[in-house]
């Protein structure tokens, strides 16, 4: 890896968590109100749904942009986004044009944004030690 693809993933890792760092922030300052609507919504397990997720969000941003075993934090992300797509954004359940619009758009989002984060997965287990600008390398290798 060149030191200017390096770069180049960097800015490219630390761009791909802003949202997460956002929706992270949102989970630990709405805890509450979170836990409501996925209890609202039928989401198995919603107490997780307020500040734990935002802290597995936060640490899974970590991880990837500090480069501390960046394969976990973009699984850790991954693992995490097909639970909203289905229980919370369930653009399926809803009969009003609006609100099936928005949650489509949500659901949609994550989908995107799971691809990303198996991509980058990928990135980083392939790259293994080769991968620059990070504390640790990848944790797995295969």
């Amino acid at each position: 890896m060149s030191d200017a693809t390096a770069v180049i993933l960097l800015i490219g890792r630390i761009l791909f968590v802003y949202m997460f760092v956002m929706s992270a922030r949102g989970h630990i300052l709405n805890s509450q109100m979170l836990v409501n609507a996925g209890k609202t919504r039928g989401a198995p397990l919603a107490e997780l749904g307020g500040w734990p997720i935002g802290v597995w969000m936060a640490l899974g941003c970590a991880s990837i942009v500090l480069g501390i075993f960046p394969d976990i934090g973009a699984l850790m992300l991954a693992v995490w986004l097909p639970l909203p797509s289905i229980f919370i954004h369930s653009w399926w359940k809803f009969e009003d044009p609006a609100q099936r619009r928005s949650e489509l758009m949500s659901f949609n989002r994550n989908i995107t944004l799971l691809g990303a984060s198996l991509a980058l997965f990928a990135c980083f287990v392939a790259l293994g030690h080769g991968l620059k600008l990070t504390i640790t390398g990848p944790l797995l290798h295969f």
